[in-house]
């Protein structure tokens, strides 16, 4: 009997390999960061605040950025993420918002970065990381990591800045998060009883993949962090 469940098990994780592509996980970084006046440098009175969260996607080299901010001191004039220098360094600017919503006091924004696209950077910053995308990606992405990146939102009344967020790293996201759990719930698969398949996903697909063809599982913690 056990010789002919280690065979069906064999047989299902032949069938299911094509699977291993789906099932391609998709790890992100996110960055976060609250606006306020009192981080520029140097500080400013300005009631304004705000968030700011960033997703880094590595195979699709963007960059997802979620604004929000209200109670500007004036209109606001332009945004930009700027690197890369230890806080409270003032630095010049790495990427400009283009379609940031100029000429309110509150608004939102949800732009994509190409990161991949060398027009995606001010040329300084382009030039001073190697002259590539590739280059200038991975210079953002290690300064946002460790905290040396931050996004200023200008107005008429601050031109130099008036709110502005400091990007820390929030988090790692392996994309199995939905799955780690059945993953060890499922470690009895190999005993022949149970379910033999779990989901995963990439982007919003879903495949499925055969225990008996899975090493012995690591252990994460809540949501696979």
């Amino acid at each position: 009997m056990k010789q002919d469940c280690n065979a069906t098990l064999l047989a299902l994780a032949l069938l299911l390999v094509p699977c291993t592509a789906l099932c391609q996980p998709t790890p992100t970084d996110v960055f976060q960061g609250t606006l306020s006046g009192s981080a520029v440098n140097p500080p400013n009175l300005s009631a304004g605040t705000g968030l700011v969260e960033m997703i880094h996607d590595p195979f699709t080299h963007t960059l997802s950025v979620n604004l929000s901010f209200s109670n500007l001191s004036a209109l606001a004039t332009a945004a930009h993420i700027h690197c890369c220098a230890t806080p409270p360094t003032n630095v010049g600017v790495a990427i400009i918002f283009i379609t940031f919503p100029a000429g309110v006091t509150s608004g939102s924004f949800q732009p994509l970065l190409e990161l991949g696209n060398s027009g995606t950077y001010l040329a300084g910053f382009l030039s001073g990381s190697g002259g590539t995308a590739a280059g200038a990606e991975a210079a953002l992405l290690q300064a946002l990591r460790n905290g040396n990146a931050y996004t200023d939102i200008h107005s008429s009344m601050y031109p130099g800045g008036e709110v502005r967020a400091y990007l820390n790293w929030d988090m790692f996201r392996d994309g199995f998060e939905s799955a780690d759990m059945p993953l060890l719930r499922t470690r009895q698969a190999l005993q022949c009883g149970g379910s033999l398949m779990v989901p995963c996903r990439n982007n919003g697909q879903t495949g499925v993949l055969a225990q008996a063809m899975l090493q012995p599982f690591p252990i994460w913690g809540p949501g696979g962090e």
